[in-house]
């Protein structure tokens, strides 16, 4: 909750990232029938179903993403190198993270010596969802950085202005 320390806010947003991105994969992979042996012989009807799972879930684990790299650079705020670096590190801790459990999927994917249709459609959903999330996130936080920088005021992780931040439009003479 809000009264929650700042350590213990990173750390629950850390894990809600992870557990989203793990219930990604569980879903994705149980549509495709790897978890149950059942392959759907409707394979238009599997691609729907994997889009409406993966624009879902991606959005939620994106929005988990975005919430746990800005709680992170709000709480290296003074640290300049950690603050205007965010960008970067939200971009490579996914990936690393992304670059394992795609490892995972093709061992997994490999373990019968062939690579059918539907291990092909979990791993290019699966990797597409990944690049989204990793494209929300980025760029929350460079939205972040750059209104830091315009304004001398870091937002507030949600992208709200914290409260006292006054910003002017100012209106070009015409």
């Amino acid at each position: 909750g809000p009264a929650a320390s700042p350590e213990s806010q990173i750390a629950a947003f850390g894990a809600l990232a992870l557990g989203w991105y793990l219930l990604l994969q569980f879903i994705l992979a149980y549509w495709c029938g790897l978890l149950t042996g059942k392959h759907t012989p409707d394979f238009k009807s599997l691609v729907l179903n994997l889009k409406c799972w993966a624009v879902m879930l991606g959005v939620v684990t994106g929005s988990s993403s975005m919430s746990f790299f800005s709680l992170v650079q709000d709480y290296e705020k003074s640290n300049w190198i950690i603050l205007y670096s965010m960008p970067l590190i939200t971009f490579l801790v996914p990936s690393v993270v992304y670059a394992i459990g795609d490892r995972i999927r093709h061992l997994l994917a490999t373990l019968d010596d062939h690579i059918d249709p539907f291990e092909e459609a979990f791993d290019r959903f699966s990797d597409e969802t990944e690049d989204v999330v990793i494209g929300l996130a980025v760029s929350h936080v460079i939205t972040q950085t750059l209104r830091f920088y315009l304004t001398g005021t870091l937002p507030a992780p949600t992208g709200a202005n914290r409260p006292g931040t006054e910003v002017e439009f100012r209106r070009s003479e015409e």
